[in-house]
């Protein structure tokens, strides 16, 4: 039976991701939330600017982390741990992004979020999308 060089990347790829998963157990996440402002675990993040929305995240067996989610840039999204969270590997952080993101879209309704449902009071402002993904939405000029 022959196998194609990408068949073996894939194959590799797999077994990389479960034996670092069993090791690390990064990929059970035990809750999402969105952070509250008076959550006194802020503070030590500084001055967060507007374009992230902040999630409070715990892994099971590894402690509490603050995912900073940009709303338009997802190169940008950072993890940081809380307290005496273990910094997680410059090398597993995007496969740990991955499974917060899928952890924030469970969190939202399933309901499709149209411009028209939340229209802006004035011409021109920032909505917040259930995903938290934060658009520019165009308003009319009267």
């Amino acid at each position: 039976m022959k196998i194609t060089k990408q068949r073996l990347k894939q194959i590799i790829k797999e077994e990389v991701d479960n034996t670092v998963n069993e090791k690390f157990d990064f990929g059970n996440i035990a809750n999402v939330e969105l952070a509250m402002p008076g959550d006194p675990d802020l503070i030590d993040l500084g001055p967060i600017p507007r374009s992230y929305k902040v999630y409070k995240v715990t892994l099971s067996n590894q402690g509490l982390y603050f995912y900073l989610k940009h709303f338009s840039d997802s190169m940008k999204n950072k993890l940081m741990p809380i307290g005496g969270a273990p910094k997680i590997p410059d090398m597993l952080v995007g496969m740990v992004s991955k499974a917060i993101e899928k952890a924030i879209e469970s969190l939202v309704a399933d309901v499709s979020l149209t411009l028209k449902d939340k229209k802006p009071a004035h011409a021109g402002a920032y909505i917040d999308k259930p995903s938290g993904q934060r658009v520019y939405a165009k308003g009319k000029k009267k």
